[in-house]
């Protein structure tokens, strides 16, 4: 199965295979994003609060069990922070708080907890200042990130040169490792490998750490 989100139309898709035919399934949402799965987990970031979902049928002995069915779980109140991306690790959700520049843990305590944030940002604002949108995990934690540009002002990335002010940035060491992207989302740990999204190249690529820089694996056509 697939599930894929769409926020200009605030929907959710679910696509599965049936008998040699492609079902699809809509669910309304306001404004999804991110989404993270870890086996009877689903979350997923809509316009002020992650959802999490639990799949009801876990407990299940029968032959239905093989099907997930998710359902309400619990809501964090998160606000408007424009989450991006998910990911379930050793200390709960982790995820992007694109607003606040910042990688956050979500809780009920409080709007959410402030883990890091880059270097290059000097405080802890709601202005957007970079656009931080991806998160990779590697062993539980927040490994790396990345960002539209190294800005610091309110909005600041709108105004720098999309086509090259994009970066991916090491959480685990604080620093920069790669520069001159654009756009990029998606930073994910495979097979002892960074792959992301060169998003405005229409680029899946894959970070060479021991040259410090990101290599084209396959052009795809639009936005990735």
């Amino acid at each position: 199965s697939l599930a894929v989100t769409t926020y200009n139309s605030g929907k959710l898709v679910l696509i599965c295979s049936d008998q040699d035919r492609l079902r699809f399934r809509t669910v309304d949402l306001p404004r999804p994003m991110g989404m993270a799965l870890e086996s009877n987990r689903l979350a997923i970031a809509v316009q002020r609060r992650i959802l999490l979902y639990r799949n009801s049928a876990a407990d299940s002995s029968s032959e239905l069990a093989r099907v997930k069915r998710f359902r309400p779980a619990l809501a964090f109140e998160t606000g408007k922070v424009d989450c991006h991306d998910l990911a379930f690790g050793r200390r709960g959700l982790y995820f992007v708080n694109t607003r606040f520049n910042c990688v956050a843990r979500a809780t009920k305590k409080c709007r959410f907890l402030h883990c890091w944030r880059p270097s290059f940002v000097s405080e802890l604002v709601g202005e957007d200042q970079c656009h931080l949108n991806g998160l990779g995990m590697c062993e539980g934690l927040p490994s790396m990130a990345t960002a539209f540009a190294e800005t610091s002002t309110k909005k600041g990335w709108r105004t720098a040169d999309r086509f090259q002010s994009g970066v991916l940035v090491d959480i685990t060491q604080d620093e920069v490792v790669a520069r001159g992207l654009c756009m990029p989302h998606s930073p994910r740990f495979h097979r002892g490998k960074w792959w992301l999204c060169n998003s405005g190249m229409g680029s899946l690529s894959v970070f060479d750490a021991a040259a410090g820089k990101v290599e084209e694996v396959c052009e795809l056509p639009g936005f990735t």
